[in-house]
């Protein structure tokens, strides 16, 4: 199925601009793929749309790794949507850089990746190094103190 919405990101667009959309399993299906190993979502607010009460969120059973911006600036009740969504489909989640514009996060399903591995995965990212994930020193300073378990009841 795909659906068609109009966005108005284009700088110095007249005419609303058309993209097409995807649900997540019928993207699974187009590309032959079963599960995905590492998903990026950043949607400019649009993310309560995805996970609000009623959205279909078993596509997040075939995701390992969720990297996710919330932008409560653009609609409000994102980040919380998001996050209920997420602990109901059982994933580990770190907040990776709150700003005043938007929260950054890395979810990680617990049923595909132990939460160990998550928090290996998110210093990792915050070092920007592979070597964080065998110990390296960037992984000895930080000891996690960039990557902080997400709060799921702020607002």
């Amino acid at each position: 199925m795909v659906r068609e919405r109009p966005s108005n990101e284009r700088a110095g667009a007249k005419q609303p601009v058309y993209v097409a959309g995807f649900s997540v399993p019928a993207l699974l299906h187009r590309l032959c793929l079963r599960s995905f190993d590492f998903v990026k979502m950043d949607i400019e607010g649009g993310e309560r749309s995805v996970f609000d009460d009623g959205a279909p969120l078993e596509w997040l059973d075939s995701v390992s790794y969720l990297y996710m911006e919330t932008h409560e600036d653009m609609r409000k009740g994102s980040r919380r949507v998001a996050l209920a969504a997420l602990r109901r489909r059982k994933f580990t989640v770190f907040s990776v850089q709150p700003n005043r514009y938007e929260h950054v996060y890395l979810a990680c399903n617990s049923e595909r990746v132990p939460a160990q591995n998550c928090m290996r995965a998110c210093v990792a990212w915050q070092c920007g190094r592979q070597e964080a994930l065998e110990g390296g020193a960037c992984a000895r300073s930080r000891r996690g103190a960039a990557c902080q378990p997400a709060v799921y009841n702020h607002t």
